[in-house]
């Protein structure tokens, strides 16, 4: 019966060694991502942080109970921007936050700006913690329009290609990144 020579034993061993740490880093990475987002190259403490407060817009959009448009448009969820650079200081964008901006009504439509920031990364440890590449915060912006027929429902659309303001991304971090809205939709 022969025994392994010692170059098979270190070549093994070797190789162990090597794939051990690469094979555990993907399953962390799959793993991390998995339940968090339906985009795995997002980072998902983020991505919860945006749809912290997109998602009670969403559900404030379909109101049928305001009496009024002006009743509606107050009974949105996020913070109100008058559009001027003071107005923009005084909004604190290192919390997740929604900004309403540029509200425009009709008797029979609004129509607004949305710009959200994630806040910066909140890690587990309450640290500040982020892994090496991540981003600190992201931000998105798009615009909304609602058309408020006889009766029903209201109807929203949403404009995805629009730039951001200058004032509002400006006071987001150095490591902030700008999101595609529709990373944050599901």
């Amino acid at each position: 019966m022969s025994t392994p020579s010692r170059a098979a034993t270190i070549a093994l061993t070797c190789g162990i060694l090597v794939l051990l740490p690469v094979l555990i880093g993907g399953v962390y990475l799959w793993a991390r991502h998995q339940y968090q987002n339906p985009y795995p190259e997002v980072d998902g403490v983020l991505w919860r942080q945006v749809a912290s407060v997109e998602d009670p817009l969403d559900a404030s959009l379909y109101r049928t109970d305001a009496p009024s448009i002006p009743a509606y448009v107050d009974a949105l969820n996020g913070v109100r921007w008058d559009g001027t650079p003071d107005g923009a200081d005084a909004i604190d964008l290192s919390h997740p936050t929604l900004v309403v901006h540029d509200v425009e009504e009709t008797p029979e439509t609004v129509s607004f700006r949305v710009f959200i920031s994630s806040g910066t990364r909140v890690a587990p440890s309450g640290e500040g913690f982020r892994w090496p590449g991540e981003p600190e915060a992201f931000f998105t912006c798009y615009d909304v329009e609602v058309s408020f027929p006889s009766s029903g429902a209201p109807s929203v659309g949403r404009d995805r290609n629009v730039p951001c303001p200058a004032p509002l991304t400006d006071r987001m971090p150095s490591g902030a990144v700008y999101m595609k809205p529709s990373t944050f939709d599901g």
